[in-house]
């Protein structure tokens, strides 16, 4: 059987009328923490903004359908005695399909289980699952593990779209004991029959494709990410979350008008979603409608003033657009969020050279530096073009790299130990830095002809999304010239 890894509140049902006579949920708000509650977009493990911790449910008249249906093991399991009052025990219990008992713990008291006499119990139904009655899996907190007869086996923790798969595995002696393994959609022997098999155990099948079409998703497979998300908006369209990555898989094959329609549902499904609102401003900033994406933006930080994320993405817009002081400002929104947030700084110091802010801009490429030591060589050629063009004492350029891979050949041509035409030839397929850098070159050494042809190279063949490109917009302007 397969289990998925994930802990949705709505895979969790009793028939109406199976409570235990006197038992009620009470004081008890537990599972508004551990569980996913997708109708209102709660991430598991985070408390409900709608829980009053210890009192309740502010919006009990009006909760979702998937929060009316759950019923946890403590109300409907005769065996389990008042010591398994979840606030108490900080254990949630639940009676999956498939003979599935699942112990879920406060990721805070990950070890509650073990107790006693907690642990006695769990480990006698660990008992009757190796005699073939059902599965026993603990979740503490996101790691899982799977009670055997061979002892506890940690699973750790499960990824979307993956499931905890229990089968009969030979053993040298050629008797067969239970196994519990972790299998993830990709692998080559989980088929479709296996996976449709798994999902007949699970409640929520929406849920199970929505989630491997996020890992398919993840690896970059957006046709096969789009497959099982439109199976899961069939099963579930009120599926919100599915509606965005959908429209996100779509962006990644250019289906432009497609994402925008399906960001345009999940906003409307989940209208409080901060994230939503992100997704469909940069899907609409990419279709060229700026007004409407910069509306956008705003609604996504009116709903979360510390989305450092949602003020990068606006600032990009902004920048595209020319609004470059409301660009660097967003830029420095999100860095006062996130410190270490290195396209933040990457993004305001190129503004900062299209600015003429040169000082400004040599700091923030020493940031990147700092932040993303894989790229020293391309940190430190931006500030040294960055302290030429603003007339700053200049950093003294490495000798050690000379020989090594690109951009290492730039930094010998601006030391005068290779020439302009050969750092070229270095230069990877499609790589914009190479004529940006040479046309710097022939700038700094006063050759402004030279230096025109090579920014005009730039912004006519390089990657519209590259730092050079903005920039050699930026040096074309200040030359007078116009740029394409």
């Amino acid at each position: 059987m397969g289990l998925l890894g994930r802990m949705i509140l709505r895979d969790f049902v009793a028939e109406p009328g199976t409570y235990v006579d006197g038992r009620a949920c009470g004081t008890c708000t537990l599972c508004c923490k551990l569980f996913d509650i997708r109708a209102l977009d709660k991430p598991q493990f985070e408390w409900c903004k709608h829980c009053d911790i210890g009192k309740g449910c502010k919006i009990y008249e009006t909760r979702p359908q998937e929060c009316a249906d759950f019923v946890c093991g403590y109300l409907t399991d005769p065996s389990l005695g008042e010591e398994w009052f979840p606030s108490k025990s900080k254990i949630v219990v639940t009676h999956e399909a498939g003979a599935l008992v699942g112990v879920h713990v406060d990721p805070g008291r990950p070890d509650a289980w073990r107790r006693e006499p907690y642990y006695s119990q769990v480990m006698a139904w660990a008992a009757r699952a190796a005699v073939g009655e059902g599965q026993v899996v603990v979740w503490e907190g996101r790691n899982a593990v799977a009670l055997l007869p061979s002892g506890e086996k940690q699973l750790g923790a499960v990824p979307a779209g993956h499931h905890i798969v229990f089968q009969m595995v030979e053993q040298p002696d050629g008797s067969h004991q239970p196994d519990a393994i972790v299998r993830s959609p990709d692998d080559p022997k989980w088929s479709q029959e296996d996976f449709d098999r798994a999902l007949q155990t699970d409640q929520d099948i929406a849920d199970a494709y929505f989630n491997r079409g996020l890992a398919y998703s993840a690896k970059g497979e957006s046709k096969r990410a789009i497959a099982d998300i439109t199976t899961a908006i069939e099963r579930e369209p009120k599926l919100s979350a599915a509606w965005d990555a959908r429209a996100l898989a779509r962006m990644a094959l250019g289906q432009v008008d497609e994402a925008l329609a399906d960001s345009a549902e999940a906003v409307a499904l989940a209208p409080e979603n901060a994230g939503f609102h992100n997704n469909s401003a940069m899907i609409l900033s990419v279709a060229g409608k700026t007004d409407q994406a910069i509306e956008a933006f705003n609604t996504a930080l009116a709903l979360d003033p510390g989305y450092a994320r949602a003020y990068f993405n606006r600032g990009n817009t902004r920048a595209r657009t020319g609004n470059r002081e409301s660009a660097v400002a967003d830029f420095s929104r999100a860095i006062e969020i996130e410190p270490e947030y290195l396209p933040a700084y990457t993004e305001r110091a190129v503004t900062f050279f299209s600015q003429g802010k040169f000082s400004e801009a040599v700091a923030d490429f020493k940031a990147a530096e700092r932040l993303d030591p894989d790229q020293p060589v391309l940190w430190l050629l931006w500030q040294y073009v960055c302290q030429a063009r603003g007339a700053l004492e200049r950093t003294p350029l490495p000798e050690h790299t000379d020989g090594g891979p690109w951009p290492a050949p730039l930094v010998a041509m601006f030391r005068g130990a290779m020439g302009p035409g050969l750092a070229l030839t270095a230069a990877p397929e499609g790589d914009s830095d190479g004529t940006f850098f040479i046309g710097e070159y022939h700038l700094i050494k006063g050759d402004t002809d030279a230096a025109i042809e090579n920014f005009r190279r730039t912004v006519t063949f390089g990657d519209g999304n590259a730092f050079a490109y903005d920039a050699a917009r930026a040096e074309l302007r200040r030359l007078g010239e116009p740029t394409p």
